[in-house]
């Protein structure tokens, strides 16, 4: 089923709260490696740039400065008329939840660990500090997904 999700999907959006590290990273690093019908948004926070370790990974990864710089996180306040088939890959099953509540049909959300077989919530390295197993399963989940787009 995820899969087809995926395939059929207009855009992919990558979820977080605040859209500077989690989804950021994710909408970043898929666009590094290709795709184009990718963006992200926070449902909590309200920022104006992406997080420095963030940032810093990035780059370490090989991503352009320039397409780096050109990011500008967004809230789901920001955006409108998402299309049906939209798929919201989020962190957590939180993210899950708001988005649920916001009217976002449950089989269009899907926790981007599903990509890699697990089931768990990728933790806000923000308040966990564990910035290396965020971006490490997050480029993991990237990698699967563009392996199903290939």
């Amino acid at each position: 089923m995820i899969k087809e999700l995926t395939r059929n999907a207009p855009t992919i959006y990558f979820v977080c709260s605040g859209n500077i590290i989690r989804s950021s990273f994710a909408e970043l690093l898929a666009r590094h490696r290709g795709l184009t019908n990718v963006a992200s948004y926070g449902t909590t926070y309200h920022n104006s740039a992406i997080h420095t370790r963030s940032n810093d990974e990035l780059l370490r990864l090989g991503v352009s400065t320039d397409l780096i710089r050109d990011f500008h996180p967004r809230h789901i306040s920001d955006l409108s008329g998402f299309v049906d088939r939209d798929l919201h890959v989020v962190m957590t099953q939180d993210h899950k939840d708001q988005l649920e509540m916001r009217g976002i049909p449950p089989d269009q959300i899907v926790l981007i660990t599903e990509f890699i077989n697990r089931n768990d919530d990728v933790a806000d390295p923000y308040f966990s500090g564990n910035y290396t197993e965020a971006y490490s399963t997050i480029s993991q989940a990237v990698d699967q997904i563009i392996t199903i787009l290939s």
